[in-house]
This record gives C-alpha cells, sequence and structure tokens, in this order.
C-alpha cells in the first residue's frame, strides 16, 4: 500500500431491510458483489478477509455516536505471501507460526499450512453486496 487512510465504514447484514432500504437505493451507489473469505482469530479484533487472492487487514480505530466505524488498514497483500507479510499477519492474529514455514507461501499452502493447523484461527466464506455512497 502507498498510502494507508483511515476510512468510516457502516455495515448491517441482513436480507431485507425495508422501507430503510428503499431510501437508501433512492440515492445512486456503485454496487459491487464478491465472495470472501474472512479468516478470524480467537486472539484478535482485527478484520481480515482474502478477496480476489489479495488479503486485506484492518482494525478499528473507534466507533462515532450514529455507530459508523473508523478503520485503519494493516496491510494489503497478494499471493504468493512474502515472509514480512506473514510476520504482520501473525503478529495481527496473536499467533505464532510454524518454525517450518520460512518461506513465502502460495494460496493453498497459506491456508493448509497457517490456517487449518490453527486452533485459534477459523475461516468464514462470505457473499457480500456493497453499496458505495
Amino acid at each position: 500500500m502507498d498510502q494507508i487512510i483511515p476510512r468510516w465504514e457502516w455495515r448491517t447484514f441482513g436480507e431485507n431491510f425495508g422501507e430503510s432500504e428503499s431510501i437508501i437505493k433512492q440515492h445512486q451507489s456503485k454496487v459491487r458483489q464478491s465472495s470472501e473469505i474472512y479468516i478470524l482469530s480467537a486472539l484478535s479484533n482485527f478484520n481480515t478477509k482474502i478477496r480476489d487472492m489479495s488479503m486485506d487487514i484492518k482494525y478499528l480505530i473507534q466507533t462515532n455516536q450514529d455507530g459508523l466505524e473508523q478503520w485503519n488498514p494493516l496491510i494489503k497483500a497478494g499471493f504468493p505471501i512474502t515472509m514480512e507479510n506473514l510476520r504482520i499477519i501473525a503478529d495481527s492474529w496473536r499467533i505464532y507460526l510454524d518454525a517450518d514455514i520460512n518461506s513465502e507461501l502460495s494460496y493453498d499452502d497459506f491456508i493448509n499450512k497457517i490456517v487449518n493447523r490453527n486452533l485459534n484461527l477459523t475461516s468464514v466464506n462470505v457473499f457480500k453486496e456493497r453499496h458505495g455512497f
């Protein structure tokens, strides 16, 4: 990442939001749909996702009185993941890398050697529809 800029986000989850959804959809938005893999750490609150073969990690800075959340990106890294980024990822999840991990990892190796081997990590498949205003 060239420049890290904290951003404000508001999110909600569900299938239908009634009148509120109708009002919001009256405004022009950039709609994007994606399938992603979220990786959750039992030891950390960092937000980690893999979308389009790129890993994003961000952390919450603050939440204002209206529920808007300000997030700061930590890294955005493509696969294969370098050792430098693997160390940042492990630190953000508060886990240790196994001694046999000593070079960059492909996507499959990353999932199999880090995510699937660590009892403190869980991966979740998510489908998203995002509306940017």
